[in-house]
């Protein structure tokens, strides 16, 4: 561990390292927000994309029946 003796020289170290942590504070707190906000939109692209695919399966199950329905008539 670094020792200092001198107080003046501690307590300047000391404020350095907690500007440090203040800077590294806001800048993980940024980057949190713009992650949430990254997962939100990636989240309702995916809420999107689900109901296309539910839609797309019920069109097919549609047609799928109709054409089963058209062979057995024939």
């Amino acid at each position: 561990m670094n020792e200092i003796t001198d107080p003046e020289t501690a307590l300047t170290q000391l404020s350095k390292t907690i500007d440090q942590l203040t800077e590294l504070c806001l800048r993980l707190s940024r980057e949190n927000q713009q992650l949430k906000a990254k997962q939100a939109a990636l989240k309702a692209d995916q809420e999107h994309y689900i109901s296309q695919t539910r839609g797309a399966r019920e069109k097919v199950a549609t047609m799928l029946d109709r054409l089963q329905s058209l062979n057995q008539k024939s």
